[in-house]
């Protein structure tokens, strides 16, 4: 039987910060691939922008969902009508995510994952 694993609600915060890194690194422009510390200003800033960008989204969805339960269920449906199976590889990519942002949160003795920019 497989682990259910759920996002610790003290750690949401810096979890969709992280998410907002990883997409950043994921999609971002021509140097998503340098290091936080090698970036110039500039190129922190607009790192900054898609975490908040992100972020934002994440958390407007979160508020959305609590203030109406029944549309996480109605998008669910949606996005599995126009691509089978998506919303349960957006999910297990998630959480995917979760194991090694929880890995760095604790070898900093609980403090923010490298990189993430402030």
């Amino acid at each position: 039987m497989s682990e259910k694993v759920t996002i610790a609600s003290e750690y949401i915060g810096d979890f969709v910060e992280w998410l907002g890194l990883k997409t950043y690194h994921e999609y971002g422009g021509k140097e998503k691939d340098k290091p936080w510390a090698k970036m110039s200003q500039r190129e922190q800033a607009e790192a900054r922008q898609w975490v908040s960008i992100v972020g934002l989204a994440i958390s407007k969805g979160f508020i959305l969902a609590k203030h109406q339960p029944e549309l996480a269920g109605a998008l669910i449906q949606f996005m599995d009508t126009l691509h089978p199976g998506l919303a349960n590889k957006l999910l297990n990519d998630m959480l995917a995510e979760y194991k090694p942002f929880l890995y760095l949160k604790s070898s900093e003795g609980g403090g923010r994952p490298p990189g993430t920019p402030r």
